[in-house]
């Protein structure tokens, strides 16, 4: 049975290793690069499912759009609880406010204005085209939020 040689320096040591584990847990995960494109796809699917081919007007009475939507929308949350959890961490992102909303609403004034082309050609060119634009959005701004996560990444390596 051996002792420590320097309890202090041993204690010193172990909360040194606790946040490196602390740091690396709160640093954003870089996604894989198919996840937001994918992720674009399957939110323009479940809009374009749900919202153009779901209605009275459809000939199999909008049962395969919605099913399709609903497929769409499932696979959509299983592939994001996939990628976010990945880690085994799930905090909440350390932007700042600003950041955040700009992130959120950027696709969402996107997925809106969209719909501005349902005035005019109706209800399912509107969900085409709104889910087209606003899965567009939502990759790039997914794409731009992993590249923040991967240039973070790079340089906590460098730093070590």
């Amino acid at each position: 049975m051996s002792q420590a040689q320097n309890p202090a320096a041993d204690a010193a040591a172990a909360l040194r290793t606790a946040e490196r584990a602390r740091a690396a847990a709160a640093r954003p995960q870089s996604a894989p690069g198919w996840f937001p494109p994918l992720q674009g796809v399957l939110f323009a699917g479940f809009t374009i499912g749900i919202f153009g081919f779901s209605g009275p007007d459809d000939p199999a009475g909008g049962l395969w759009g919605s099913v399709g939507g609903c497929l769409a929308a499932v696979a959509y949350l299983v592939l994001h609880l996939l990628v976010v959890r990945r880690s085994g961490v799930v905090l909440w992102p350390e932007q700042d406010r600003r950041a955040r909303l700009k992130a959120q609403l950027v696709p969402l004034a996107v997925f809106a204005a969209g719909w501005l082309a349902a005035v005019p050609a109706g209800r399912s060119v509107g969900a085409v085209v709104s889910g087209l634009l606003g899965g567009a959005a939502l990759a790039v701004m997914t794409a731009r939020y992993g590249a923040g996560a991967a240039r973070s990444d790079r340089e906590e390596g460098a730093s070590r």
